[in-house]
């Protein structure tokens, strides 16, 4: 092995730390992810690609399924709150569990630094195991594994000739549940998968950095606003994007409007801001909001959950309720690079692929799929965070530029 590659890119590393301690606040998460970048460039200069390989063939596998053991018996939770060794006799007693099973589960926990051994049979809490008692990283460990469809997507790839799948109820989800349901309506008949999927999605907003403070608000949708309706948030949720942008700019005028379906509105906190008007809706049916015409119709990951031909009847219902020259759709998701994708969204594509027969789009993707039902993509801008690929497609009426 030519040890010349890691000597270099050991001096980078020793030398980044050491830049680190004097950095200014604003610089030092900037220089974190430079360092780490650094860092696993390191280990790959010393790995040799068979390690890697069987790693991935052999053992990945193995230690997801020990997390999700590991969070149903709930022994991160024991594991932090005894701040100090816990036996695994011990283990066995608070989770009912047998001894043997715990020792041999614990075993793999440890391999890869969730848990410690502090002796034989005795164990410690890590920074990884608090990590894990996190309720949206717990939530999401049971959400993902209780519909773990893409463990099936090599089999049902092969049945179907290795194409993608495009129609929602006709994914690796239904062929490997054997269930007519699709996979939101099968998460909505289980109440803890639906909350476990619920934390999941709000520990992943809190990463995410919010469009509105870094897309140019003010002059490209304030400023343009004349009466009615400001904003239809459509799919929105419970309003999180809504509530955000009032935040932010507590004076635009007009109605600010959160469509959803009943099962979502009727359940929204007592405390619901007064600011917002709830509305039922489905976004296939026709927009209420229409006669007018409001100004900014926003949505939020929504398209990347259907495949295009719904996506485009989407659209149409948004186009039908557009007024020229004034009113922009405003698309908020993830925008995928054409070459270099971070493997969160190449994974997040597969994902959608696997359970919705849907997608991640490119930039291209977002504006053929736009231009295909007679709308025009004004602009797109990506997320200036290096984290974050979740950017803007503002979208007008055909051949409007302005």
């Amino acid at each position: 092995m030519d040890f010349q590659q890691p000597q270099r890119l050991a001096n980078d590393l020793t030398a980044s730390i050491k830049l680190m301690s004097s950095s200014r606040h604003s610089d030092a998460e900037v220089l974190r992810k430079s360092i780490l970048a650094t860092a696993k460039s390191l280990v790959q200069s010393l790995e040799k690609p068979e390690e890697v390989a069987m790693w991935w063939v052999k053992t990945a596998h193995c230690e997801r399924a020990a997390l999700r053991i590991a969070v149903d018996l709930r022994i991160f939770h024991i594991l932090c709150d005894a701040n100090g060794p816990v036996t695994s006799r011990q283990l066995a007693e608070k989770t009912n569990a047998e001894e043997l099973l715990i020792v041999r589960l614990m075993r793999l926990l440890c391999s890869f630094d969730f848990a410690k051994e502090a002796c034989e049979k005795v164990y410690l809490a890590t920074k990884y195991s608090k990590a894990m008692t996190e309720p949206g990283i717990e939530g999401g460990m049971k959400a993902i594994s209780d519909s773990e469809s893409v463990s099936h997507l090599s089999s049902y790839l092969k049945e179907k000739g290795y194409k993608c799948p495009t129609n929602i109820k006709d994914t690796t989800f239904q062929w490997a549940y054997k269930t007519k349901s699709t996979w939101f309506e099968s998460l909505h008949e289980c109440p803890e998968s639906m909350s476990a999927f619920n934390d999941f999605m709000g520990v992943i907003r809190s990463t995410r950095k919010f469009w509105a403070d870094w897309y140019d608000v003010q002059s490209r949708l304030i400023d343009g606003f004349k009466d009615g309706a400001f904003l239809v948030d459509i799919g929105g949720g419970k309003g999180h994007d809504t509530m955000k942008l009032l935040e932010r700019f507590p004076h635009i005028e007009g109605s600010l409007v959160l469509q959803d379906l009943p099962g979502t509105i009727e359940h929204l906190p007592a405390d619901f801001p007064e600011r917002i008007t709830p509305m039922s809706h489905d976004f296939f049916a026709e927009q209420p909001i229409k006669e007018q015409g409001a100004r900014v119709y926003f949505v939020h990951l929504i398209f990347h959950d259907w495949p295009d031909h719904d996506c485009r009847k989407i659209l149409k219902r948004i186009k039908e309720a557009m007024k020229p020259g004034y009113s922009k759709l405003v698309i908020n998701e993830a925008i995928l690079p054409a070459v270099g994708c971070a493997s969160w969204f190449a994974a997040a594509d597969f994902t959608m692929m696997t359970n919705f027969g849907a997608k991640e789009r490119t930039a291209s993707d977002w504006r053929t799929l736009v231009e295909s039902v007679g709308l025009t993509v004004l602009d797109v801008q990506e997320c200036p965070f290096d984290d974050d690929l979740e950017g803007i497609i503002e979208v007008v009426l055909e051949n409007e530029t302005s």
